[in-house]
């Protein structure tokens, strides 16, 4: 039974290389398409110094109330990125038979790579 929902976007920081992680995603996506629903993955991509920038932003602390321990948050994103593939690349390819796609929103608002992701899955507008 659809939800009636005309979509539905969610965000996750997945370890690519853990099979744990693209199992439960596997998981998560499959009665969208068991019911013939559109799953695309769009990977918002932006390189190490940008992200770390923008932990502890008044824009970041005000849409995610959990990263209010900036430090924390610094030194997990780097924890993170020695532990685990983040990303996809040349020689890191997406692990699932699925539409991927990856926008680099290094040095775009977050309102421009949402316009940016809009334009790219054709999604309607309001």
């Amino acid at each position: 039974m659809g939800s009636g929902l005309p979509g539905l976007v969610f965000t996750y920081v997945w370890a690519l290389d853990v099979p744990e992680d693209t199992a439960a995603i596997e998981q998560l996506v499959a009665p969208v398409l068991e019911a013939g629903g559109r799953v695309d993955f769009v990977e918002l991509y932006a390189d190490v110094d940008t992200r770390l920038a923008r932990e502890g932003t008044p824009a970041r602390l005000a849409a995610k109330p959990s990263k209010r321990d900036v430090e924390w948050q610094r030194a997990h994103l780097l924890e993170w990125g020695r532990e685990y593939r983040l990303s996809t690349g040349p020689d890191h390819p997406f692990p699932l038979d699925a539409p991927h796609h990856r926008v680099d929103n290094t040095d775009l608002s977050p309102a421009a790579a949402a316009e940016a992701i809009v334009d790219l899955l054709d999604l309607p507008r309001r």
